[in-house]
């Protein structure tokens, strides 16, 4: 199996779980105001992809067994696959709540960005996990 496998295998399920759990969200929800959950959609992806950034440059920066062992054997290119992954998935997601401002009667638009809202904070979750991981000294 190879390691860029694993970085798509995380995101098609963390993908998958949001799309599922925003399937059930909008059965449940009746009314919402689309304009001003498309707003906090925007300032969720944009607040996070600095974030991202960030630890995108801490994980660049820690020098450890752990970062060696990961350049070593390879892992260090699915990490680096991962960030531009939800880089991407974060970008997406900050389109999808612009859209909700410009088609605020099309409830798919509200599906795609609860369900991309949704994976992105898993992955985002991942992402801090990994990081604390590897900042860890044994």
């Amino acid at each position: 199996m190879s390691k860029t496998i694993i970085p798509l295998i995380v995101v098609t399920i963390s993908n998958a779980i949001g799309f599922t759990i925003s399937y059930f969200f909008l059965s449940i929800v009746q009314e919402i105001n689309i304009e001003a959950y498309g707003s906090s959609i925007c300032e969720f992806s944009g607040t996070i992809l600095g974030f991202l950034i960030a630890s995108l440059t801490i994980a660049l920066g820690i020098n450890g067994n752990h970062i060696n062992k990961f350049k070593k054997y390879g892992y260090f290119k699915a990490l680096i696959l991962f960030y531009l992954i939800m880089f991407i998935e974060l970008i997406l997601t900050f389109f999808s709540g612009i859209m909700c401002f410009i088609n605020p009667i099309i409830t798919n638009t509200l599906y795609i960005s609860i369900a991309l809202t949704i994976s992105s904070l898993i992955c985002v979750f991942l992402a801090f996990i990994q990081i604390i991981n590897l900042s860890i000294k044994k």
